[in-house]
This record gives structure tokens, C-alpha cells and sequence, in this order.
């Protein structure tokens, strides 16, 4: 009997420490806005924020698959992007960040 409650106690603490864990799965949250060949560097928008910021791609052989307006997904926090559809693998390190858009004051 109480192998069988811990059981359902570690189930149920596994499952909703499941369903807080970061996803990279979901919407992107960036477009491509600029591709500079030259030097691996491409520019990005945040959608939500209007921010924008640089990734560089240390893989040349991603540039040419790359577009402008492409989605791609950035976590802000390990300054990384991923521009796989599911947001998964991160392929480039952000290396400029903009500050927030910011409305003026009336």
C-alpha cells in the first residue's frame, strides 16, 4: 500500500514539474529582418517587443538558408537562437541585444 501511494505521489509530482519546465515547442517569437553575408551576422525583431538584436551564425552553411522574414525562436536568457522549427537546437549566439521599444510619454 504505500509503494503504491509514493508511486502516485512521484507520478504526479513528475508530471506538473513536466508541465512547468521551459518549452522551446510553440510559436516563434522573432523575424529575420537583415542578413549581412559578409560577416555571419544576421538582425532580428522580436514580434512582441519591437526589440531587435544580432545572432551570428557560426555555421556559413546556414546563411544561404536563411530569409528575411523568417521565423526563428531566441531565448533571451542563455542568449541563444534556434531557427529549427520546433525552436529546439540552437544553432547561433545573440551578439548584439537592443532594448525594449519603449512608448514616449504624453
Amino acid at each position: 500500500m504505500a509503494i503504491r501511494f509514493w508511486s502516485l505521489v512521484l507520478s504526479v509530482a513528475l508530471g506538473l514539474s513536466a508541465s512547468f519546465a521551459p518549452s522551446h515547442a510553440g510559436e516563434p517569437c522573432c523575424n529575420v529582418t537583415a542578413i549581412d553575408a559578409r560577416t555571419h551576422v544576421v538582425t532580428a525583431r522580436e514580434m512582441r517587443t519591437g526589440r531587435t538584436f544580432q545572432f551570428k551564425a557560426a555555421d556559413t552553411k546556414l546563411l544561404p538558408s536563411l530569409r528575411i522574414g523568417q521565423a526563428v525562436h531566441a531565448d533571451f536568457t542563455t542568449m541563444k537562437v534556434s531557427v529549427n522549427p520546433d525552436g529546439a537546437t540552437p544553432c547561433c549566439a545573440i551578439v548584439n541585444l537592443q532594448r525594449p521599444a519603449t512608448m514616449p510619454n504624453r
